[in-house]
């Protein structure tokens, strides 16, 4: 994008103020941006990429500056300032008046939990003072809700120090599956979906596009870390095999980052057959890493996570068009005129509550003179510590057209969704009090309030929270298009999270789908009917050989099949219930017969002086033998099975689940209803379900076992207490039946 038009103008009043130095020296230089109001929304954005690391020894525990201004962030803040003043200006919260506070994270945990620490503190306390209770039910912090953080990371942290008070969390970014669970983050709420949804939707990709055999590099933080582990389930349901894995460092100070990205770079190069790329990173990792790809031409097709899909300061790297095709899934915008009229009025605004203005004004002014990437380069590129050095004597302008071509639609539809889903619950929560006393209601009452809300937007489209206090909404499939010299980022489709389906505007979109198909990125080529697959050394079932079918085999299709005559009868013998209850049968009859007419019994050996010897006689030999060589012959064929389908296993690469299969992995928890099950799973995943099953059908005959040993030691004591034994009672029994045989004998005789 060199050479685009910019509208430049002389600032007067907004520049005022560059003595103000960016270190916090008291409480208030920690906030970024405020505004007062009946009601306080805090916000937490990674307005800075990083945070300097202090070069004194010894360290102290000294809060520092930031580099690495972020435009898209910086977005997010003035779309929250914006939905605030929107509804202050509207009739949705008659008679109050919604104020913020915003601090920036700068994409640190440490900084993140500091500022949370300040949004716990006491409503007007002078000191700060976050106090210690065990029960802050009736406590009044200074906030009511938070808005953000920007990375899930830091969100996890927050979110467990805000749940401490119950405080509401509404992020418009932070989409890692784990934050789903209510029980570990109770008052976290999202206004995107899950990265469930996100890792589900790009396998669909990858599996209508014929592709099996990728790779995927991820940051090494918690959000790469959750994403990865999600898209490797959802990879291996799907069959599709990740060929390698690669992490970088998430912060950029990392003495070993530049090293990890030319080792990431070597991968990609040397997997020949390796034609897609899963990018699960900061926009900042992917800036370092698609610089280096592009000195390498490096061509390939690269997935993007929702983190960078449509950032246009990577759009407009020099020569990106190199890198082949970029496709990948934001969230779904909606209108969004108001805010780009609000930005073209920002110059207008004062400075003196916004440092994160009056930060970027002076960044305008430093990097002026350069034309538009140059530009995006120097403003990410500038300390708050050496902003503060060239800012003197310098020409203040304002560009016009910057802002606005920065924006990500996605990311500011999802903020100013979660603005005003905390405004609904405040509306709830003040039907029946006066809201202006700050003490009207405690922002655990706000969070119930916030479980219920429902917006209906300007097209009359319902939003709400589900159970996990995620919103369905659904994804836009972006595509990067070279246009007119330009890289343009396009939306190519629409993913319905809740159906799993593609939806197309029109039949040139629907082509540019398509036409994905035209690269190969698979580990084998299909087998050709009449032909088999042969495992290979690789531990991927995506890699195999194409061997011709041997003598009285057949294959119609590209997967492994045997003699049909065979096949059709094992497929009639697969009834596991009947089979055990067959086998279990035929044991109980054995020792039935066993015990009726051979019943072993306890023999008294007189051969030791002075000693009685109670010896067990089986009864019959002949029985004993029957019922040990029974449960041999079925250990055997259970055996044979075993290993003829271990080998089966080792050439299937998914198979059709059956209905005792579905019942296994449902009572294992691999899934939580039918309807989750794909129509083909591989063998890996039900031998693990099974193997569960196994141990737990262990667990529940141990535990039956311990309750029968328990019965039969109560009823031993009781035996005991009444002088009666085992062997009495068998000597009993003999003894009656010789009397019986006695009497009848007599009877014969008479």
């Amino acid at each position: 994008m060199r050479g685009r038009r910019r509208g430049t103008g002389v600032l007067y009043d907004a520049f005022q103020g560059t003595d103000i130095a960016f270190s916090c020296q008291n409480a208030d230089d920690f906030v970024g941006a405020s505004s007062p109001g009946d009601i306080v929304i805090g916000g937490l954005f990674a307005v800075h990429s990083e945070m300097l690391h202090p070069k004194e020894d010894p360290i102290k525990p000294v809060i520092q500056n930031c580099a690495g201004f972020e435009i898209q962030v910086f977005l997010q803040t003035l779309a929250m300032i914006h939905a605030i003043e929107t509804i202050n200006n509207s009739t949705l919260l008659p008679g109050l008046t919604l104020g913020y506070e915003i601090y920036d994270t700068c994409a640190e945990v440490t900084k993140a939990m500091a500022s949370a620490l300040r949004l716990l503190s006491k409503f007007n306390s002078s000191e700060d003072a976050v106090e210690f209770k065990c029960n802050y039910s009736d406590y009044i912090p200074r906030i009511k809700a938070v808005t953000g953080a920007s990375y899930s990371e830091v969100s996890m942290a927050v979110s467990r120090l805000l749940a401490l008070q119950l405080i509401p969390q509404v992020s418009p970014a932070s989409s890692a599956e784990i934050l789903s669970d209510k029980i570990r983050f109770p008052s976290f709420f999202r206004t995107i979906p899950s990265d469930f949804h996100q890792t589900r939707a790009m396998t669909r990709l990858i599996c209508e596009s014929g592709w099996n055999w990728i790779g995927v590099i991820a940051t090494d933080d918690d959000n790469g870390r959750f994403a990865l582990e999600s898209f490797g389930v959802q990879a291996m349901v799907n069959n599709v095999c990740i060929a390698f894995k690669e992490m970088l460092p998430a912060y950029l100070s990392d003495g070993t980052f530049h090293i990890k990205v030319d080792h990431a770079i070597e991968k990609i190069v040397k997997e020949t057959r390796v034609n897609v790329i899963v990018v699960f990173m900061r926009q900042f990792h992917v800036l370092k890493l698609f610089k280096k790809a592009i000195e390498r031409n490096v061509n390939k097709i690269w997935i993007a996570s929702d983190n960078w899909s449509a950032a246009v300061k990577i759009s407009t790297i020099p020569n990106v068009r190199q890198l082949g095709t970029i496709v990948g899934f934001g969230f779904k915008s909606g209108d969004i005129s108001s805010f780009q009229d609000f930005l073209r009025n920002l110059h207008k605004k004062p400075t003196e509550n916004n440092k994160f203005l009056h930060e970027y004004i002076m960044l305008l002014s430093v990097c002026a003179q350069l034309e538009y990437h140059d530009f995006q380069t120097c403003i990410s590129n500038q300390s708050q510590d050496d902003l503060l050095e060239n800012i003197e004597n310098k020409h203040q302008v304002w560009r016009d057209d910057f802002l606005n071509a920065n924006i990500e639609p996605g990311f500011i539809q999802s903020t100013i969704l979660a603005v005003y889903a905390i405004a609904h619950a405040i509306k709830g929560q003040c039907k029946d009090r006066n809201c202006k006393n700050p003490s009207a209601f405690a922002p655990w009452e706000l969070l119930e309030e916030l479980k219920k809300v429902i917006i209906i937007d300007d097209d009359n489209k319902e939003f709400k929270f589900n159970s996990n206090g995620d919103m369905s909404t659904s994804y836009d499939v972006l595509l990067w298009k070279e246009i007119d010299g330009h890289m343009k980022i396009t939306t190519m489709a629409e993913y319905d999270a809740e159906k799993g389906d593609f939806i197309f505007e029109d039949e040139e979109k629907k082509k540019d789908f398509l036409d994905l198909k035209k690269v190969q990125s698979t580990c084998s080529q299909h087998c050709r009917p009449g032909q088999m697959k042969k495992v290979t050394e690789s531990p991927h079932t995506c890699c195999y050989e194409c061997v011709y079918c041997p003598e009285n085999h057949y294959s119609n299709q590209t997967a492994f099949s045997f003699d049909p005559k065979l096949q059709n009868f094992l497929k009639c013998m697969y009834k596991p219930i009947p089979i055990v209850v067959i086998c279990t049968g035929v044991q109980v009859i054995i020792c039935t017969f066993w015990i009726i007419f051979r019943t072993p019994f306890v023999n008294r050996n007189f051969s030791i002086p002075k000693a009685i010897i109670l010896e067990c006689n089986e009864g019959s030999i002949v029985a004993f033998g029957v019922m040990l060589g029974y449960i041999a012959a079925l250990a055997f064929i259970c055996f044979i099975f075993a290993f003829k389908a271990e080998q089966a296993h080792r050439v299937v690469a998914s198979y059709k689940p059956s209905k005792f299969d579905k019942k296994i992995l449902l009572w294992t928890g691999r899934f939580k209803t039918e309807e989750e099950i794909p129509l083909r799973i591989p063998p890996e995943m039900l031998d693990k379900a099974r193997n569960k099953a196994r141990v737990k059908a262990c667990y529940i005959m141990i535990g039956l076992s311990i309750v029968a040993c328990f019965a039969v030691i109560a009823s031993a004591k009781k035996a005991a207490a009444r002088h009666e034994s085992l062997t009495s009672w068998n000597l009993a029994k003999k003894a009656k039946w010789r009397e019986e045989a006695a009497l009848a004998a007599e009877a014969k005789a008479k």
